[in-house]
């Protein structure tokens, strides 16, 4: 009889560790994936059980999507037309700030990402654009908060075309 309780106590701390385990591996791959995200989701939600539901929610319509990499030429022009919005916004940000907007558009849907309705769908599927520590459901708000990053940190062109999956 007492070997068999000590069976079942270590059969028990066995199956508590490989669960604290695996929810420590999934959270871990959620901040890595989610960056700044992740907390400000875990704040949003009330509990880092919803919070995580959440994220691994926007994983799974991320990854249902059709992202295409872009050819390196159609890249290029990208960067080319980010710089000239960076550029621009030092003398006239309300036009950067719409030119941005433009290309962010352009460029999410040239990627396969839905951009038809962008602002309602960002509000209700929780697509968001996390940019420096700031979300951003819309894409003014994305080229509004771009352009303000653009002019205190200047992006790396390749922050803006990066073909690995994102949070979108």
């Amino acid at each position: 009889m007492t070997l068999l309780a000590v069976i079942i106590a270590v059969v028990v701390v066995i199956a508590v560790a490989a669960v604290a385990a695996s929810m420590f591996t999934r959270r871990q791959k959620l901040r890595e994936r989610f960056g700044p995200e992740y907390e400000r989701t875990m704040g949003d939600a009330g509990s880092r059980m919803a919070g995580e539901r959440e994220l691994r929610a926007r994983e799974k319509r991320h990854d249902a999507l059709d992202i295409k990499p872009l050819d390196s030429t159609i890249r290029d022009r990208y960067t080319r037309d980010w710089a000239s919005a960076q550029e621009e916004f030092v003398d006239r940000p309300e036009d950067a700030v719409h030119d941005a907007d433009r290309l962010v558009t352009s460029l999410m849907h040239e990627r396969g990402y839905p951009t038809q309705d962008f602002g309602e769908r960002a509000g209700s599927s929780g697509a968001a654009v996390a940019w420096g520590g700031a979300t951003a459901t819309t894409p003014a708000a994305v080229s509004n908060k771009a352009a303000r990053d653009a002019h205190r940190h200047p992006l790396h062109p390749g922050d803006l075309l990066r073909t690995t999956k994102s949070p979108l």
